[in-house]
């Protein structure tokens, strides 16, 4: 496999209400395609028995709702080396029935963490840690006090 890729998909001729789902785009070879799409924005079986365990096989950050939050997270799923694909003549789509993470990926497992001074949650370093105040860098969301996310509840997706 060469790449994956993740958008945010809305079916063709979806009623105004139809949540939208995560559609990923692995490359199988030079210009050629497989597509797979999961719904985090489901309700019910779609959701429990389809998208939970499609996002564990790839991290263990606690799985999205909505499509937005999945692609926040998107370069943190284990990318799988190979997948196994059946094309069944009358079906539009090819159909990915397995998927081998057994050589890991580059992907990058940080949990989130949460910013000392405002509470805003992150990947990797504060992207809003400056150096106002001497070498000690200070959140500027604090300094602000415009954002004080005090709990995953009320992240922002």
């Amino acid at each position: 496999m060469l790449s994956v890729s993740y958008s945010k998909h809305y079916k063709r001729n979806a009623a105004p209400d139809d949540p939208p789902t995560l559609r990923i785009d692995y490359e199988v070879g030079i210009n050629t395609f497989v597509q797979k799409w999961v719904c985090p924005e489901h309700k019910g079986w779609a959701w429990s028995n389809k998208f939970v365990p499609w996002w564990k096989q790839r991290t263990d950050i606690k799985p999205p709702t909505t499509v937005d939050e999945a692609l926040y997270y998107k370069n943190h799923l284990a990318v799988p080396k190979r997948i196994t694909v059946i094309e069944t003549a009358g079906q539009r789509f090819a159909e990915i029935v397995e998927h081998d993470f057994t050589e890991k990926s580059d992907a990058v497992y940080d949990t989130p963490q949460k910013c000392s001074d405002c509470g805003l949650y992150f990947q990797g370093d504060c992207p809003y840690r400056v150096g106002i105040f001497g070498d000690e860098p200070t959140c500027e969301h604090f300094l602000d006090n415009d954002v004080n996310f005090s709990s995953e509840e009320e992240l922002p997706f």
